[in-house]
């Protein structure tokens, strides 16, 4: 087997593809904002996740889905029970020099809530790019999703800014 090469050697385009693929052998340390605190649940929650995914050296194309349902551990009265489902597909075109279109809206549901109040479907995409800080590779990315259905009392834009250092192996 070959050696992997060391991390100054790997492009900024093969970067892009390590950041998109949810198991790359990769650790890396996201920072990124999607709600607040009020919304939020304090109880634990356990639940089986699944990933589905393309990613080839030879092609500029990423793409896959990530599907997880979470089941509360317990309830109390500040965070009560929940059953929830969560599908991420994510569809990223890579360019030259680390540059990329990325779409990857988190489709929600609440399986307890009303019918018609359940679903929350965002559409929409953003640009993201691979860049050093010094030898430390950096993924920064922004998007934003309209939310062609949402509960009555739901946003109707999701905003989403990340910031990822990455330490590929």
């Amino acid at each position: 087997m070959a050696a992997a090469p060391a991390p100054a050697a790997i492009s900024n385009e093969d970067l892009a593809k390590l950041a998109q693929n949810p198991v790359a052998r990769m650790i890396s340390l996201p920072f990124q904002n999607n709600t607040s605190r009020e919304l939020g649940n304090r109880n634990w929650g356990l639940g089986p996740s699944f990933v589905v995914l393309h990613v080839a050296h030879d092609s500029l194309w990423v793409y896959g889905v990530l599907m997880k349902n979470i089941w509360s551990l317990g309830h109390d009265r500040q965070g009560g029970y929940y059953k929830n489902g969560l599908i991420q597909g994510f569809l990223n075109y890579n360019f030259k020099g680390g540059l990329y279109l990325t779409s990857s809206p988190i489709l929600t549901v609440d399986w307890m809530a009303a019918s018609g109040q359940r679903w929350v479907l965002p559409v929409g995409g953003g640009i993201g790019k691979i860049f050093h800080l010094g030898k430390q590779p950096v993924n920064a990315q922004v998007s934003a999703y309209y939310n062609v259905v949402t509960p009555d009392n739901g946003a109707d834009w999701q905003i989403r800014a990340q910031v990822q250092l990455l330490f590929p192996e």
